[in-house]
């Protein structure tokens, strides 16, 4: 994980920067990947996603292959594409958001 201290920060709430960073994704041309179903039946559809670290303000964008386990780190193709667009994500795909959802 990301030193909490050097994280960069987006200065609105979680869900805003999910929703930001999921649509970024989906029009720079990358799949949107997503857990289908319950438990013994789930599967997963390959492709990126940002999801919430935790309970935190912190999110992270992964890629998931095959199984729910299955999440690979973050290339360096999608965070300069990220930050380009003004998505101000570390090295490793984190980023602490700095409002509160209510």
């Amino acid at each position: 994980m990301s030193n909490p201290t050097t994280t960069p920060t987006y200065p609105g709430t979680v869900r805003s920067a999910l929703t930001r960073t999921r649509r970024e994704l989906k029009a720079a041309g990358f799949s949107l990947g997503k857990i289908v179903g319950r438990y013994p039946n789930q599967h997963v559809v390959s492709g990126w996603n940002a999801k919430q670290v935790g309970c935190s303000n912190t999110i992270r964008v992964i890629y998931w292959n095959d199984s729910p386990g299955d999440v690979h780190d973050t290339p360096a193709t999608v965070v300069p594409m990220l930050r380009a667009r003004g998505l101000p994500f570390d090295d490793s795909g984190w980023m602490k958001c700095t409002g509160t959802d209510l």
